[in-house]
């Protein structure tokens, strides 16, 4: 069933056990995707990209040919004959903006869906809505890394004081794994660059649903976007973030997400 108007969906992906399928993933890809995949010298890391963005251009093709029963969408083919048959994952047509934000194909949209993908170790997660931007991030937890002096490279000066003021090396390492997820989530959904990391403010705690307090360059953001963390796989902090604005014109009440394809 597709994604409706007041629904984030959400569709895990476990590489491991799609590793059987990497031929059949790698025939969806366009030859950007393949050339792309080329550049991975590790193979493990070159089939989970193929796995992810064959399942990304599976997940985007069924939500494509849904039959719109759930929507009032003035997009959906019911009663129109005119409509070409849905292309299959191969035929998608997925481009990019200036800034690299990937997107379908408008002449393909039919449900003016949008997404997201992310993929860290061996999981991949894509979000999708309707109508609205959005940005998820799926970050692995891994041993060896800096908290504190990657926070104080990357984010804000108050982010970076609030995970050093955390009791014990485990829950800073935690806050800044989240951190990390909800901020790159804010800028895959506003389609901007890492470079832009210090110049937003995100709530740091664990206990509480994050918020954004500030953006320096759009001081309307934060009545716009609204973020949650998700229930990742073990070893993993995930995010999303999304752009309201469409759903509060449309008079639609969103909820926080909707879980399509469990773990």
């Amino acid at each position: 069933m597709g994604v409706t108007n007041d629904e984030l969906s959400i569709f895990w992906i476990d590489c491991c056990r799609e590793l059987a399928r990497v031929d059949d993933h790698l025939a969806l890809l366009d030859d950007a995707e393949r050339r792309r995949a080329q550049r991975f010298f590790v193979t493990d890391h070159r089939q989970r990209y193929i796995i992810c963005h064959g399942r990304l251009r599976e997940i985007l093709a069924a939500q494509i040919s849904d039959d719109g029963s759930k929507s009032s969408s003035p997009l959906s083919p019911k009663g129109r004959g005119d409509l070409p048959s849905p292309p299959t994952p191969a035929e998608l047509r997925l481009l990019k903006t200036a800034t690299g934000k990937p997107f379908l194909d408008p002449a393909q949209n039919r449900f003016d869906l949008c997404f997201s993908l992310s993929h860290s170790g061996d999981w991949g997660v894509v979000a999708i809505t309707r109508g609205r931007e959005i940005g998820v991030d799926l970050q692995q937890v891994r041993a060896g890394i800096e908290p504190l002096e990657i926070a104080q490279r990357f984010f804000t000066r108050n982010e970076a004081e609030a995970i050093r003021l955390l009791p014990g090396t485990e829950q800073r390492h935690q806050a800044f794994l989240a951190l990390w997820a909800r901020k790159e989530a804010y800028l895959k959904a506003c389609g901007m660059a890492l470079s832009r990391m210090s110049r937003f403010e995100i709530s740091v705690g664990l206990a509480e649903p994050p918020r954004l307090i500030q953006d320096l360059d759009d001081s309307a953001a934060g009545s716009r976007y609204q973020l949650h963390d998700l229930v990742a796989p073990d070893g993993y902090r995930a995010a999303i973030a999304w752009d309201c604005i469409l759903l509060r014109r449309d008079g639609v009440n969103p909820r926080p997400y909707a879980v399509t394809d469990s773990l």
